[in-house]
């Protein structure tokens, strides 16, 4: 049995639990009350910067449990946990998934190897945070939404399948709300952005990431 399989037919055991999108799932500076193993929908992490500007740094898919730092090292949580998108979870009591991966070393490897994906992706956001010029890291927010969550018209031409806003975007561009909404407009007015029945669709996914080249070359 892969992983993935030997995790559900674990976690499928505990309580099911929904969240509409924007709910917070944890607090920051708070004890969390369960693991939760993601089902259905997606989970970002994200930060508030002494600016008061939302800073995303990660988004946990399904099949992945969470907030791991604090299951295996009780390292305390500093961050927001929200649902990016309708959610559900398995709320699972800690020492129960501490118990379960000790006997199930094929899953834990697989759960290290996720986490050092999860970090290297986390390590080049922030680089891009550090080193681009707000409009490009709006583009470069757009880019991580369509790949992730693009459902491709053609070969350059994709529809986001959920609902993201502009506080969304921002919030994966580390940029304010207010600068986010400036680039999306100005991406509109080129005509490389626009909006299909309310999702945001990108016309063309080279010219974006042919801007994100040139700023690196």
């Amino acid at each position: 049995m892969n992983p993935d399989k030997r995790s559900n037919q674990f976690f499928s055991q505990f309580r099911l639990r929904t969240y509409k999108k924007g709910e917070i799932l944890i607090y920051p500076d708070s004890q969390p009350a369960f693991a939760f193993y993601i089902r259905n929908g997606f989970v970002r992490i994200y930060t508030i910067s002494p600016q008061g500007v939302e800073v995303t740094l990660h988004i946990f898919s399904p099949y992945v449990c969470f907030p791991m730092m604090w299951i295996i090292s009780d390292i305390p949580n500093h961050y927001y946990f929200e649902a990016l998108t309708p959610l559900e979870v398995n709320c699972v009591p800690r020492e129960k998934v501490v118990t379960y991966l000790k006997k199930e070393p094929v899953v834990l490897l697989d759960l290290t190897r996720r986490l050092l994906f999860a970090l290297d992706k986390m390590s080049a956001r922030i680089e891009s945070l550090v080193f681009m010029p707000a409009y490009l890291r709006v583009i470069s927010a757009l880019l991580f939404t369509v790949r992730r969550f693009g459902n491709y018209l053609t070969d350059c031409d994709a529809v986001l399948k959920y609902k993201f806003t502009h506080r969304d975007i921002a919030s994966l561009a580390g940029v304010s709300r207010e600068t986010a909404s400036r680039a999306i407009e100005e991406l509109q007015r080129s005509g490389i952005i626009g909006k299909k029945q309310h999702m945001i669709e990108i016309k063309d996914v080279n010219k974006l990431e042919t801007m994100i080249k040139n700023h690196s070359e």
